[in-house]
């Protein structure tokens, strides 16, 4: 993509924006998807169609639209779900969605018909999936073309997962990440059958110079992998929170070839202390430093799981108050590029 022209795609509970940046001016479109409750839009990246998921009242549902969001189009209709969570498209005619109640939906013929996916959804270990605070949620899908055969996703409350023959197939990839079994037990009074589930992953991004490099933010801390999503190590040392959701990464000249970005929230409040401040580490997560030059100083502000992204033309965050933040070096200063857009939920580049 071109660093000095970048459409950013912002869900929001007001419908979906669409930003696009040419020489540092922008222009706000939208809302699309007007009166629906927006909570993930992405390119295809093969197609250039824009697919969405957005809730209206009691119907869920997967919009596409192939006139860069002129006209929109459901044609399975609603979903069997409370909420339409995460759509992914693989640029490879294949389709990912995920809902509320945690499910993972499949499409193979541009949205017409949906599947649910067996291996997945019929888990030995849903038994004891357990809802976050925003209810029991499938809100990851993380598709690589370069290893087609691999698909993450990641569930509040059950923990990440991995397929490594397109989805047929699952297993908790979990380990080194905390359990929250012993809570499990306490609520329930069992013991915990399914060890490698019990974790609340808040967000999971890819490195993009790394196709087995992955970034965690979890409900108690900050994780990378460097075995394609097989095992995790704690990076949160020097963070002044474990908890967050929003997490961003991009290509970069440092030592790791790659930046990421937290923004650590309290987890008794779910928000900001003192304003906004991102954090950035150039070496995997061995150092972070943080960087406010441009954002708010004060007042506390929600940044959800995916309302972060970044690519090597800039670094995105969306706050709760309708605000979306830029920085076009590299996190060292930002600005307000847009206002009054309601509660963003997501941003994505495409």
């Amino acid at each position: 993509m071109n660093q000095n022209r970048t459409t950013i795609l912002v869900s929001s509970r007001d419908g979906l924006f669409l930003i696009g940046r040419d020489g540092g001016e922008s222009a706000v479109r939208g809302p699309l998807l007007n009166g629906h409750d927006v909570s993930h839009a992405r390119r295809d990246p093969a197609t250039g169609d824009l697919w969405a998921a957005a809730t209206r009242g009691e119907q869920a549902a997967i919009w596409r639209s192939s006139d860069d969001g002129a006209t929109w189009a459901c044609p399975a209709g609603p979903l069997d779900a409370e909420r339409a969570w995460h759509v992914f498209p693989t640029g490879r005619g294949t389709v990912w969605a995920g809902a509320q109640p945690a499910q993972l939906l499949r499409s193979d013929d541009g949205g017409a018909t949906w599947q649910g996916v067996p291996g997945l959804n019929e888990h030995p270990s849903t038994v004891e999936w357990t809802p976050g605070g925003a209810g029991l949620i499938l809100h990851t899908i993380l598709h690589d073309p370069a290893r087609p055969d691999r698909v993450i996703v990641a569930i509040s409350s059950a923990g990440a997962f991995r397929s490594t023959d397109c989805g047929v197939t699952w297993d908790p990839a979990n380990d080194g990440t905390t359990s929250f079994a012993d809570m499990f037990k306490a609520f329930t009074g069992n013991d915990a059958e399914h060890p490698g589930v019990h974790r609340c992953v808040h967000k999971i991004t890819p490195d993009p110079t790394n196709p087995d490099r992955y970034f965690m933010q979890s409900h108690d801390g900050m994780y990378r992998s460097d075995d394609g999503g097989a095992t995790w190590i704690d990076i949160s040392e020097g963070l002044p929170s474990r908890f967050g959701f929003g997490i961003a990464a991009a290509p970069h000249d440092g030592p790791a070839g790659s930046a990421v970005w937290v923004i650590p929230q309290s987890n008794e409040t779910l928000r900001t202390v003192d304003g906004i401040t991102a954090w950035r580490s150039l070496d995997g997560g061995a150092s972070w430093t943080p960087q406010r030059n441009g954002l708010p100083c004060d007042g506390d502000y929600m940044i959800l799981r995916d309302a972060m992204a970044a690519d090597a033309g800039g670094v995105y965050a969306g706050s709760s108050d309708g605000t979306l933040w830029a920085s076009r070096d590299a996190g060292e200063t930002w600005r307000a590029l847009a206002t009054g857009l309601g509660r963003i939920q997501a941003v994505e580049l495409g």
